[in-house]
């Protein structure tokens, strides 16, 4: 499904509430990435957007660097062994780099499972991926229908706002 089909699905899921919601296709791609983002974590659970690796120390140290596409908001899990077994927690992850409280040997293998970044997983140029699963399509209609009209809200009280200002200025 492409956006613009997206569009039309949420125009006639919501109805007349939505219906001015595709006049802007910039603003819709925006409330389009705003609601993958919000919803990350029920996207990596419908599209498996789990990553796995390893990474072993080179020479003695406390620190090794993150995973770039890391979303840096959900739990990265380390393991000390293949099988993924044993999960070892003796670490932060803080600038970039996993701290380890105690010096790691060198060649001493960690195994990590974490989660990836929004922009690593969509691409709302052409297909919409994340709406293959009518579920998760489901959950993305939703969302983007309430930051929708979260951006709508907003707009008329500022828009009232301003008017109340310029009222106020006349009769100042």
């Amino acid at each position: 499904m492409n956006s613009t089909e997206l569009k039309d699905e949420i125009i006639l899921y919501g109805g007349d509430e939505v219906a001015e919601i595709g006049e802007d296709m910039d603003a819709f791609m925006v409330w389009l990435g705003a609601a993958l983002v919000n919803r990350h974590e029920d996207v990596c659970v419908f599209q498996n957007m789990w990553e796995s690796d390893s990474f072993s120390f080179s020479t003695k140290g406390f620190e090794a660097p993150v995973p770039t596409d890391w979303d840096h908001v959900s739990s990265m899990i380390l393991y000390t062994d293949s099988n993924r077994q044993n999960e070892y927690d003796s670490w932060s992850a803080a600038f970039g780099v996993h701290r380890f409280w105690t010096e790691q040997s060198a060649s001493q293998t960690f195994y990590r499972r974490y989660r990836k970044q929004p922009n690593e997983y969509t691409s709302t140029a052409t297909d919409v991926t994340e709406t293959s699963n009518p579920r998760l399509r489901k959950i993305i209609i939703e969302e983007i229908i309430a930051v929708y009209l979260s951006a709508q809200n907003d707009l008329e009280a500022s828009n009232a706002e301003q008017s109340a200002l310029h009222k106020a200025n006349r009769n100042g």
